[in-house]
Order: C-alpha cells, then structure tokens, then sequence
C-alpha cells in the first residue's frame, strides 16, 4: 500500500472539517511522521495515540500469542506500528484486523534480516483458528445421507475444513522450538460439531485425498470413494494399489468420526 493515501496533505478538494479529520488519524496512526493539528492540545492527541495502538497492539496480541512470544518486544511493537501508520484496513470489524495483520505482513511489509523466514506462514496458521471460529457455514444437511456407505457412494465433506501446507512446522513452533530447516507440513483444522476448532498434522496421501474429496464436492456428476481412492493409486504408481485404498478407507472411518467426513452425498 502506498503510505500516501494515509496524507492529509494529498486530499485536495475535501471540505476543511474533512481535512482536519485526515489530519487527526494520520497523527494517531504516524505521530513520527504527522504533527498535531492546529487547535488541538498535544497532552489530549496522546490520549488518543495511546489508546488505538493500545487496542490495536492488545487486539493483535491475542491472535498471535505465539507469532508475539517468539518475537523480541521492540520488534514486535515497530512491526505492529508500522501496521496501525501504513495499511489500509478494509473492514472496521474488530475479528477481521487479524486477516488485515496477515496481509499486511503477506504483501506490504519489509522483512528485516533477523525476521524469522517463518513468519508469514506462522501468522496465517494463527490466524486460521480464528476465521474457522467464526465461519458461519452450514451443511446442506437435506443433501446427506449420514449413515451412507463412503465406499460405494460419494462422500460428502464438512464445509468447515481447511487443507494447509506449509514450508515449516508452524504448530510446534514456541519460544523454546524455533526450526531452522524448512520441513513441508500438511496440516488439516476443521470445526467438530462442538464448535470446536481442531487442528492436526496429515501425510502428503491424506492431503490429496482431502484435495480430491474437495474438487468432487464441486463436480455435478460425484464419484465415489473407492473412485476416489483408485485415482490416487493410479496416480501415485504404488505397486500394491490396495494398500493405497484401505490405508485411504481407514482415513475416511477416522474423518467421519472427526465430523471432517458427514456421510455421503444422497
């Protein structure tokens, strides 16, 4: 994002009480860079200052506890300042500033050379947990047969599932376990049907078999497991296929008792 668009200096043909409200945020946003406008007292524009990077600083602690633990206090606070006085949020809900802080850091954020090269993707893990807690899919339940056979009929994912793949291992990381070689993760989180947000590590198979139950959920003519299966065999070469196909219909038992699996489609 160009800074600029933050400048009261550039908002030429805005009425004056429109400039002077340019002029107020951009000194809560960029007290560096903006001064106090004219009229106002410097100890009350402190107040304000302090109290939105105060908000936003503890708002964006709480979504990334362990993205602000493993990262040292000064930088933490330039990282996010540099966030409240340049990015431009899309959106005044308070539980969207954590997608805003992940595309902050994902396209307009320099990285400093002592940055963890992990940082992004540590963020956007963090992040998931959130957006899938407040996802408000719903299954189209007059659809699915609960009791259906995954086998010979077609499975029918939860909508409140997230594949992910990382180049690092983001949820081990902590304080006291920073990885220093890439190591490719596929993680799978999911909501169980108590609402409860769930997250755990799958093997490159189980990662193309939830890819491929996914790109069925949207094909008009379904296949059914056991095709399913059979692709990935065929495509993986295994020279003993149907140890592919029951290790894939033990994954499919596992996921319906997980609710990632609700049943098939009717």
């Amino acid at each position: 994002m160009n800074s600029s668009s933050n400048d009261p200096d550039n908002k030429s043909g805005l009425a004056e009480f429109q400039k002077q409200q340019f002029a107020f945020t951009a000194t809560i946003r960029d007290p560096e860079r903006f001064q106090t406008p004219e009229g106002i007292e410097e100890r009350r524009m402190a107040v304000y200052r302090e109290l939105v990077y105060n908000n936003v600083e503890d708002l964006l602690a709480n979504f990334f506890p362990v993205l602000k633990k493993i990262t040292p206090e000064a930088r933490w606070h330039e990282m996010v300042r540099d966030f409240v006085a340049n990015h431009k949020s899309k959106t005044p809900i308070f539980m969207k500033l954590a997608e805003e802080f992940v595309g902050f850091l994902q396209s307009e954020y320099q990285p400093k050379p002592d940055d963890p090269v992990f940082l992004v993707e540590l963020a956007h893990y963090e992040w998931v947990e959130i957006a899938l807690d407040v996802a408000n899919e719903e299954p189209e339940w007059d659809r699915i047969n609960r009791k259906g056979n995954l086998i010979t009929e077609a499975p029918c994912l939860s909508p409140l599932i997230w594949s992910l793949n990382y180049q690092y291992p983001v949820h081990r990381i902590d304080p006291d376990n920073i990885p220093t070689e890439p190591q490719t993760t596929y993680l799978l989180v999911y909501r169980d049907n108590t609402d409860e947000v769930q997250f755990m590590e799958i093997n490159p198979v189980a990662s193309r078999l939830l890819n491929v139950l996914k790109i069925n959920e949207q094909s008009e003519t379904k296949r059914t497991g056991m095709q399913l299966l059979q692709q990935i065999a065929d495509e993986m070469q295994h020279p003993n296929p149907d140890v592919v196909i029951s290790g894939g219909i033990h994954i499919m038992q596992e996921w319906t008792k997980r609710d990632i699996l609700l049943g098939t489609y009717k």
